[in-house]
């Protein structure tokens, strides 16, 4: 059914706006802040392992005493589900939260993943830092999603 008046597709496409971008809908800080905010003592606790001596040792620690590092760990390689599967060194499959649950793996993990050699080498100074930038570097996929 017609309303008498026909539009053609070249003058609709011609109206539409070329972005719908606002500033505002490039990183939601509040997003980064919050998420930021609730694994701030983790994040702090680990900041106490940056140039460690024995990071094997203090890692193995740390994760004794408070368990959830754990889960900020897997946070810092910018995975969020730690019942996300991967091949562990051994080839076999396994879940980051199962394959931290042994204390020998923890460390494996860091060096596998990086994350010794920015703690040794002190590369950064910062974990809140360091996760901040990570936060809004994970932001820009969900821009994706706002536009």
């Amino acid at each position: 059914m017609s309303s008498g008046k026909e539009i053609k597709f070249s003058d609709f496409v011609n109206q539409l706006k070329r972005t719908n971008s606002t500033l505002d809908s490039f990183v939601d800080f509040i997003k980064v802040q919050k998420n930021a905010r609730d694994i701030a003592t983790e994040l702090e606790a680990l900041d106490s392992l940056i140039g460690s001596d024995d990071l094997e040792t203090s890692i193995k620690s740390l994760c004794e005493a408070k368990p959830a590092v754990k889960k900020v760990l897997v946070n810092l390689i910018a995975i969020r589900e730690l019942n996300r599967e991967f091949i562990t060194p051994e080839l076999d499959i396994s879940t980051f939260d199962d394959y931290l649950k042994e204390p020998s793996n923890i460390y494996s993990f860091m060096l596998m993943t990086g994350l010794a050699e920015i703690m040794i080498q002190r590369k950064i100074s910062s974990f809140k830092d360091y996760y901040y930038g990570m936060e809004v570097g994970l932001d820009t996929n969900a821009r994706k999603n706002r536009g």
